[in-house]
């Protein structure tokens, strides 16, 4: 699953990005935010899904990008082991830049 949520920075068939959203129970909202949110993801407090907001400010390189950092939140649980969202970016800005 995770090689495939990292396919989506390189591009992905229409199969292959069906397949990811319905294996983690989620959907893609595109919208405008202020320059300093390129994505942004909520838990859905009714069921087990997420949705996945993407600024369309950003060029689609950058869209995809916050799209794969934003699945990886989900892919990694990072909802349900209860450390801040501050310490969630914190980390994993922190493995991406080694």
């Amino acid at each position: 699953m995770k090689d495939l949520i990292k396919k989506i920075e390189h591009g992905v068939s229409i199969e292959e990005y069906h397949y990811i959203l319905s294996s983690l129970d989620c959907c893609i909202v595109e919208t405008i935010f202020p320059k300093s949110i390129k994505g942004l993801t909520i838990k859905n407090e009714y069921d087990t899904g997420h949705v996945v907001y993407i600024n369309t400010m950003y060029s689609k390189r950058t869209q995809r990008s916050a799209l794969m950092h934003e699945l990886m939140h989900i892919y990694n649980s990072d909802f349900e082991n209860g450390k801040s969202l501050f310490l969630k970016e914190q980390n994993f800005n922190n493995v991406q830049s080694i």
